[in-house]
């Protein structure tokens, strides 16, 4: 009879359309949610947990992610994990620790759901492209880096050039000085004979 009476009350309230609690669904209709499924959601909310936290904080919610993914084994929760790492802006960001965590949740793809598996995707694509600009970076760094060490040592084998001519010049006037003097002393001791 209660199964007959819950079944008749879920069949009647599939017309209508239960009024929206503004705080308990935070204004997303019905359709935003079944686009968002409640893992993408759940992965978000920790994002944004995380970014809105203290440091202290930020530091335990990437704790519990680690001790989640780890006991656990889910890829789901391996790839909350390796998302809040991904996301800068705290101290514990480390790109190069999710990047290692997707490639290996996506190498067995049929572990988490499509929508997952996609944004694992686009994730780890987003990490790789900002690691190749990371690493392109690093390389014109260096090579401005070079390109300034070869400028200043020039200008410093210039300087040096310079200041030997300068050194070469002032011993050959103080030369031509002396024997200056040296005629000077000459003239002046003939003029007095």
């Amino acid at each position: 009879m209660l199964g007959v009476a819950l079944t008749t009350a879920a069949c009647g309230s599939l017309g209508r359309q239960a009024p929206r609690d503004p705080l308990g669904d935070r204004g997303v209709s019905a359709v935003e949610r079944s686009a968002n499924p409640p893992a993408l959601t759940q992965h978000l909310d920790a994002i944004q947990k995380l970014l809105a936290a203290e440091p202290a904080a930020q530091a335990e919610v990437l704790d519990n992610a680690r001790r989640d993914a780890e006991s656990s084994r889910l890829a789901s929760s391996r790839l909350r994990h390796a998302l809040l790492l991904a996301t800068p802006g705290h101290a514990g960001f480390d790109p190069v620790a999710a990047v290692v965590i997707l490639k290996d949740i996506l190498a067995v793809p049929a572990t988490l759901p499509p929508a997952e598996r996609a944004l694992a995707m686009v994730e780890l694509q987003r990490m790789t492209n900002g690691a190749d600009l990371s690493s392109e970076n690093q390389r014109l760094r260096q090579q401005l880096e070079r390109m300034e060490k070869e400028q200043l040592a020039s200008l410093n084998r210039k300087l040096q050039a310079e200041s030997d001519e300068n050194a070469r010049l002032r011993k050959a006037l103080d030369e031509a000085r002396a024997k200056l003097d040296a005629i000077g002393k000459i003239e002046t001791g003939d003029h007095r004979r």
